[in-house]
C-alpha cells in the first residue's frame, strides 16, 4: 500500500472530470453536486480510466491558469504561491488569506508527504475534517479541475479520484496504516462517504485487525461487478470463515469466483479463502485442489505456499 505519485495519461477529449456510478451508485465520487457533467452517454464510459494530474504536477497545473481582472487578492496570493510549489510559502498565503486555507492545507500537506509526512499528514487531516469538501471550493474549480490522486488501497486495486475528501482520506487512512496506526486509519474511513473504494479500504484494514463483524457488515448486499467487488466479496468470505460461518463464506468465495476476467492477486485469495475452509471441515483432498488453484493464479501466494508445505511436511513426518 503506497500512495503513487506519477505522470497520468490524458483524459478523452470531451470528458470533465467527474466520476461515474456502477449500479449499486458507490462509485458516485466527484463533481456531480457543482454541475460537472460528462459529455458521453453513461454507456460509454463505463470502461474509461480516469487518471488525473498527480500532487508533483499541482504547481505547474495552477500556474497555466492566470488569475481573471475579477479574481479576488487572495485567489490570486493563492494561485502565486501553489504555482512556486513552496510548501511554505502555499501556508503562508493560507494564513493570510483565510478563505483559500484549505486549498492551502490540501496542496502544501500533499507536497509534504515526502519530505516531512507527519506534518503532512496533519495537514491533510484537517482538510479531510474541514466542513467543506475541498473539491466544492472556487479555487480547485477554478484552477486544480484535472487534480487528482492515484491510491493504492487494497491487493490489485488502485483508486485514481480528483482532489477531494474521499481521495485524501484513502491516502491518509493507507498512511497511518503503514505506520501502524490502525484505529485511527478506520475511524478516519468510518467518518467518509462509503462508497465502494472507502469499504474495501475500511474491510481491508478491519480484516487485518480482526473485527470480522465489522467487515461482514461492510460488505453486505455487494455484487461481483468488477475488481474492487470482487475484493469486497474474498474479504466477506475471509471474515465469515472465521467466525464459523462456514457455508455463507463458501457462497461469498463462490461469486468472488464468478467471473475469470478478475485481477489474479483477487482470485487467489478467494481460492485459498475456500482452500482453509475445506481444510478447517477435514476436506483436505479439496483444500490442497484449491490451495493449488492460487497457486495457478499467483504462484508466489504466499499463504497457498506456507499451508501446502506444512500438509506435506506432515505427510512426510
Amino acid at each position: 500500500m503506497r500512495f503513487v505519485f506519477g505522470s497520468p495519461r490524458r483524459r478523452p477529449l470531451g470528458i470533465a472530470p467527474i466520476l461515474f456510478r456502477d449500479r449499486s451508485s458507490w462509485y458516485d465520487a466527484a463533481g456531480s453536486d457543482f454541475g460537472w457533467r460528462p459529455t458521453r452517454p453513461a454507456r460509454e464510459m463505463r470502461d474509461l480510466e480516469w487518471e488525473f494530474d498527480e500532487p508533483d504536477e499541482y504547481p505547474a497545473l495552477v500556474a497555466r491558469r492566470t488569475p481573471g481582472m475579477l479574481a479576488s487578492a487572495a485567489e490570486k496570493a493563492m494561485q502565486a504561491a501553489i504555482a512556486g510549489g513552496d510548501p511554505e510559502q502555499i501556508l503562508a498565503a493560507a494564513e493570510q488569506h483565510p478563505t483559500q486555507r484549505i486549498v492551502g492545507q490540501a496542496v502544501a500537506g500533499l507536497l509534504l508527504l515526502e519530505p516531512a509526512l507527519p506534518r503532512g499528514i496533519e495537514l491533510l487531516t484537517a482538510v479531510i475534517g474541514a466542513d467543506e469538501d475541498v473539491q466544492n471550493h472556487r479555487f480547485v474549480r477554478t484552477y486544480l479541475q484535472d487534480a487528482g490522486l492515484t491510491v493504492a488501497i487494497a491487493p490489485a486495486i488502485v483508486a485514481h479520484l480528483p482532489l477531494m475528501r474521499m481521495s485524501l482520506g484513502l491516502l491518509v487512512a493507507e498512511l497511518l496504516q503503514l505506520r501502524g496506526r490502525h484505529d485511527e486509519a478506520e475511524a478516519l474511513l468510518a467518518s467518509l462517504e462509503q462508497t465502494t473504494w472507502v469499504r474495501v479500504s475500511y474491510a481491508e484494514i478491519a480484516f487485518a485487525a480482526g473485527e470480522h463483524d465489522t467487515v461482514i457488515a461492510l460488505t453486505e448486499g455487494v455484487v461481483n461487478d468488477d475488481d474492487v467487488t470482487a475484493l469486497l466479496l474474498t474479504y466477506r468470505g475471509r471474515a465469515l470463515a472465521e467466525t464459523g460461518r462456514y457455508g455463507e463464506a463458501m457462497t461469498a468465495f463462490a461469486r468472488a469466483l464468478d467471473y475469470d476476467g478478475r485481477a489474479s492477486q483477487i482470485r487467489a485469495m478467494a481460492h485459498v479463502g475456500r482452500g482453509l475452509v475445506h481444510l478447517a471441515q477435514d476436506a483436505d483432498e479439496q483444500g490442497i485442489q484449491e490451495l493449488t488453484l492460487a497457486l495457478v493464479e499467483e504462484p508466489n501466494e504466499p499463504t497457498a505456499l506456507k499451508v501446502l508445505a506444512r500438509i506435506r511436511g506432515h505427510a512426510g513426518s
